[in-house]
């Protein structure tokens, strides 16, 4: 449960840091000049900015900025959190995934129990959902949206099914499919 806390309050931070971001870049071209910088790196800017004659405004944006890089910080320490502990939890995700899809197929699924026994059929149609529309928002580089509608779950035995199972998948693009193994104990 405190995984899928994470990834959620991951996914809030990330909306809610982008909205942010979106609104400090409005902010800084009508008091100052065009830019193409954004997010972090704006508001880094703006922080090191020497006050002129606009200081309230200067002042109040640079407030906003901390603020949004305190944002950005503590996105990046529940990452962390994510990366130590899903090695933990779910070692053959993270294997496979990564700490952050793996946390990811772990919220929708809501347990790694209730994901064990999903069909992969299922497993790849919330992948591939979800891929599909950040690939049609053009937000999603072709091979991570592969990788995403790929993943299969097969529930490994402690007598090393693993090797066994590897001579069933000849071809490359089927080794992301059934290479990613979750671990009942």
């Amino acid at each position: 449960m405190k995984i899928i806390a994470a990834v959620e309050a991951i996914d809030d931070l990330n909306e809610t840091g982008s909205v942010l971001s979106e609104r400090l870049k409005e902010w800084y071209i009508l008091n100052f000049e065009n830019t193409r910088l954004s997010g972090e790196d704006l508001a880094r800017k703006i922080i090191g900015m020497e006050e002129t004659g606009e200081s309230s405004q200067l002042k109040i944006m640079q407030i906003f900025s901390s603020s949004l890089l305190a944002l950005f910080e503590t996105r990046d320490r529940i990452e962390e959190y994510l990366k130590d502990n899903m090695p933990i939890i779910a070692p053959n995700i993270t294997n496979i995934a990564g700490h952050i899809l793996g946390a990811r197929l772990l919220s929708i699924a809501g347990s790694l129990e209730k994901l064990a026994f999903m069909p992969s059929s299922t497993i790849q149609v919330i992948g591939a959902n979800n891929a599909l529309f950040k690939h049609l928002k053009g937000k999603a580089p072709r091979q991570n949206t592969a990788l995403f509608s790929g993943i299969h779950s097969l529930i490994l035995h402690q007598d090393g099914s693993a090797e066994k199972l590897q001579k069933y998948f000849h071809r490359s693009s089927h080794l992301p499919h059934g290479m990613t193994f979750i671990r009942v104990n």
